[in-house]
């Protein structure tokens, strides 16, 4: 398992009805387009961080939202993320002694 930070950078765009806006939504999603995790962080934040996400491979999808997530800035931006597998070893789990 291991942490995903997502962080961002923003620029003012005119937008239709951008008074609405209160809000980036941030999701992250297995490769079939499946929810994992979806959050929300307020304006004047520009990052978040995913806890304990699996190995495998990821999409971040961000966007700024109005409160009920109908008005929306742009389309939503896209990211790939692949979590790597934790290395493993060999690990003695028993120990037999003998007497030849």
């Amino acid at each position: 398992m291991a942490n995903v930070v997502v962080s961002w950078e923003t620029q003012d765009e005119v937008v239709p009805d951008a008074a609405k806006i209160n809000h980036f939504g941030i999701k992250l999603q297995g490769t079939d387009g499946t929810v994992v995790d979806d959050v929300s962080e307020p304006l004047d934040v520009r990052s978040h961080t995913f806890l304990n996400v699996a190995p495998g491979d990821y999409f971040v999808v961000a966007q700024s939202y109005n409160a009920d997530e109908s008005v929306s800035s742009a389309p939503p931006l896209q990211a790939p993320v692949t979590v790597p597998a934790e290395a493993t070893a060999p690990v003695i789990v028993t120990l037999t002694p003998t007497v030849g």
